[in-house]
């Protein structure tokens, strides 16, 4: 069997102590202390210290299990290695291998040890013994004393160890890379959230919605709300809207002709040349479009003239056929077999011929037709 002595690899295994203890020193009114990361062995020994407590028993005496055990150092007195504190015993309490208050609680420790064969001897406080010393635990000795701190003192303090913890985990995770990450990024979003959650109602409405919208959150709107500003949106839009006419003014039919341009479409330039080459003169094109509509009068809505007609006679006084298209229709009419007059030479001025024109004295005379009205009288 193998064995190894401790004393010649001491050094090297002086590390192996106090791994990822961390501390951190406090002053709380003017008096410095050193707080220090405890080992798992005093979790499990402050658990059993308070499991017979409830109430508000239960929560001081559970910060003071921790505190107690957690100083490590008051006013630049080092508390590290010591175990025992030998101190006065109070006057008035018995003694029974321990510090008791009271001669009953000292009786029934002297019975229970009985049973287990232990004897004891109860030193009364007489005063007679002279001056007395009892030797405490190193954190019993400090729960007496902050036992006489204030409430305060204690919530900072305890403040402060949690400070402690979270430098000792760092410390203990520091240079230690995880091929598992103990915590995934959905994980650590939803314990954010669940711990948002819980101060939700601690805060007021408008601090906690300020924030919020800092961060670029809003709150959830309930049903009841969501109805309620629905329905104060539509009368207010019912409120600014114009109302609409009674009945609505449809355009005439003339003015949507107006308003409508013809889509012309676009022409290639084989196209135009053709277009070009096709097209009717303008000359002709009046003659033949006058024609048509002469030549079918009827499709233009109008009625021939009734030969006993006042029409009819007018156009025979002033020789013309009362048959005519130009009579019956009311529009000019230009035959196709008209003829345009085309220059082709100058033609020579004749200057006398001009000049007895613009010379001649005016025409005079009575109209042969001329009938002078009545005279009266």
């Amino acid at each position: 069997m193998a064995t190894l002595k401790a004393k010649k690899i001491r050094g090297a295994l002086q590390k192996a102590r106090n791994v990822g203890r961390a501390e951190e020193s406090v002053t709380v009114d003017g008096c410095t202390i050193v707080l220090q990361s405890m080992p798992s062995s005093y979790y499990d020994a402050i658990l059993k210290e308070v499991e017979d407590l409830e109430g508000a028993e239960y929560l001081h005496e559970y910060q003071n299990g921790y505190l107690c055990r957690a100083i490590v150092e008051i006013e630049g007195v080092d508390l590290r290695d010591v175990d025992f504190v030998e101190d006065d015993v109070p006057a008035g309490n018995y003694v029974v291998n321990a510090i008791v208050n009271t001669e009953a609680k000292a009786k029934k420790a002297k019975e229970e040890l009985a049973k287990l064969g232990i004897e004891l001897v109860l030193v009364p406080p007489d005063g007679s013994e002279g001056e007395r010393t009892i030797m405490l635990e190193r954190h019993e000795w400090i729960r007496n004393q902050i036992k006489t701190w204030s409430q305060e003192a204690l919530a900072v303090a305890w403040r402060k160890y949690a400070d402690v913890v979270v430098t000792g985990e760092n410390r203990a995770r520091e240079k230690v890379e995880f091929r598992t990450p103990d915590e995934t990024k959905e994980d650590k979003f939803r314990r954010l959230i669940s711990e948002a959650k819980a101060l939700e109602n601690e805060l007021p409405s408008e601090m906690l919605a300020s924030i919020l919208a800092e961060v670029g959150y809003l709150q959830k709107t309930s049903t009841v709300e969501l109805d309620a500003t629905t329905q104060r949106l539509r009368t207010v839009a019912a409120q600014e809207s114009p109302k609409p006419p009674s009945k609505p003014v449809e355009p005439e039919e003339e003015d949507l002709e107006e308003k409508v341009e013809p889509v012309r479409p676009i022409m290639t330039p084989e196209a135009l040349a053709q277009r070009v080459r096709t097209r009717t003169p303008l000359n002709r094109m009046a003659v033949e479009e006058s024609t048509q509509q002469v030549d079918q009068p009827e499709q233009l809505g109008l009625t021939s003239v009734h030969p006993n007609s006042k029409t009819a006679k007018i156009a025979e006084l002033e020789g013309f056929d009362p048959t005519d298209p130009a009579i019956t229709s009311g529009y000019p009419v230009v035959r196709d077999h008209m003829e345009v007059a085309e220059i082709s030479r100058k033609a020579p001025i004749d200057g006398r011929g001009a000049r007895s024109i613009i010379d001649a004295p005016p025409v005079v005379g009575l109209n042969p037709r001329f009938r002078p009205p009545p005279r009266h009288g």
